[in-house]
């Protein structure tokens, strides 16, 4: 059961009341309320504690719609995560730039080989990519 603020008006005199009390839904609230106080017409229902509410403003850290999850990690390691996982986009970011660049030197050679010069960067670049496996794909 679920503790419920329910809001309500005379129908005569125009006074407010208000009752707290526990209930399976805010349907079932509102009419409980409107049972025990007959006399008063429901202006509102809403919860009285936690969460997310519609209209309330807050917007995820991660962004909307950004499913995330909770681990215990050392508090070095959790109090830059923001920190970690900018700096894993850069270095994505880099691998793309100079992957494009790879790509580049591969269109313009006959043989469909890099040039000498990005032979080593290649293969710099295949390892890196290997190696991160998880974080070398979106993280947000």
């Amino acid at each position: 059961m679920n503790k419920y603020l329910v809001e309500l008006k005379h129908s005569t005199t125009d006074d407010m009341l208000l009752v707290q009390l526990e209930s399976d839904s805010l349907e079932n609230a509102g009419d409980n309320a409107l049972k025990a106080n007959p006399d008063y017409e429901l202006v509102k229902v809403k919860h009285t504690h936690g969460g997310k509410r519609t209209g309330a403003g807050r917007a995820g850290k991660w962004g909307d719609g950004v499913k995330t999850q909770v681990y215990r990690l050392p508090p070095t390691i959790g109090d830059k995560a923001e920190d970690i996982v900018s700096e894993l986009e850069m270095i994505n970011h880099i691998l793309e730039s100079w992957q494009s660049e790879v790509d580049r030197s591969k269109s313009r050679s006959d043989s469909g080989q890099p040039s000498a010069r990005y032979e080593h960067v290649a293969q710099l670049l295949d390892d890196l990519k290997k190696a991160m496996k998880v974080t070398g794909e979106k993280l947000v």
